[in-house]
């Protein structure tokens, strides 16, 4: 089996999956009321990079943590595939679904009965677009598929925000506006945003934190609590990706915001002005917070 390989930061990712899995699991364990969907599955186990061992992925560490958990998981690429039907073989409660995210996802969420699960979408593209065998190429995620699991009653939403390529893209399609490789990598830009405003974005005050929060602000604007995290390489510190996490849940979001914090050590500190240090709520609101260093 061809495995992905994984580096350390990805590790912090499955980490805060993980620890958010454990606590939906004590309510599962009372009510029955969860299922989970990833939309980019991998190869089900994946090699560490440092010790080039195997180690369970996302998929592995959804279905292990719970057998009752119903786990729908698709896998664009072939080879991908194979492997993740052979890591996975023996769990019941795994769908696999092999093809396009942003074809199936209507499929899947057909399955499940509205407004008595829990829906838990791990959706984690790896960049903008897939390259595939023979030719293939198409949008890893389509911001039609975020509003269409937006759009379905008590659907969660835990995103990789592939800020690494919107940055690569944008800027491309920034400096060169009328070359044909400009062009298309500003139309992957917006595929993935929704809409062309990330243009607009002024040159001299543009950060990498103003696609997040116009993503948050467009997007994800149906979701009533938001937050997210800026995940960075461990060899050279720079930034990778923000995991973004949506609910409708006020206690859901309390959870994940207490997940995030703990996971970066991310203190509050003295406010001068306030002449105090100021609350939690205060520092980091639930319905909006962004955990970054």
């Amino acid at each position: 089996m061809n495995f992905m390989e994984i580096k350390a930061h990805t590790h912090r990712k499955y980490s805060i999956l993980g620890k958010y899995l454990g606590a939906c699991k004590k309510f599962d364990d009372i009510y029955q009321n969860f299922t989970y969907v990833e939309t980019h599955g991998g190869t089900g186990q994946v090699i560490d990079y440092e010790s080039k061992k195997p180690i369970d992925g996302s998929v592995l560490i959804a279905a292990k943590l719970q057998p009752s958990f119903p786990c729908h998981v698709v896998e664009i690429d072939p080879e991908n595939y194979k492997s993740l039907q052979q890591s996975t073989q023996g769990y019941s409660n795994i769908t696999l679904y092999p093809g396009d995210c942003n074809d199936l996802i209507h499929t899947i969420l057909d399955q499940i009965p509205k407004g008595r699960k829990f829906v838990l979408c791990y959706v984690d593209p790896s960049g903008l677009v897939y390259k595939g065998p023979g030719g293939v190429e198409c949008y890893q995620l389509r911001s039609e598929t975020i509003q269409t699991i937006a759009n379905f009653p008590r659907s969660e939403l835990l995103l990789n925000f592939p800020l690494e390529a919107i940055i690569r893209c944008s800027g491309d399609y920034y400096k060169h506006p009328d070359e044909p490789r400009a062009q298309a990598n500003g139309e992957n830009v917006t595929a993935f945003m929704g809409s062309e405003t990330w243009q607009e974005l002024p040159k001299r005050e543009r950060s990498p934190r103003d696609f997040l929060e116009l993503y948050m602000g467009e997007q994800l604007m149906s979701y009533p609590y938001k937050g997210a995290i800026l995940v960075r390489s461990e060899a050279r510190n720079l930034p990778m990706y923000y995991l973004i996490y949506t609910t409708h849940n006020p206690t859901a979001a309390k959870i994940m915001r207490y997940i995030m914090r703990k996971e970066g050590d991310y203190p509050i500190h003295y406010d001068l002005v306030k002449g105090r240090a100021p609350t939690l709520d205060e520092a980091f609101p639930l319905d909006h917070y962004i955990f970054e260093k």
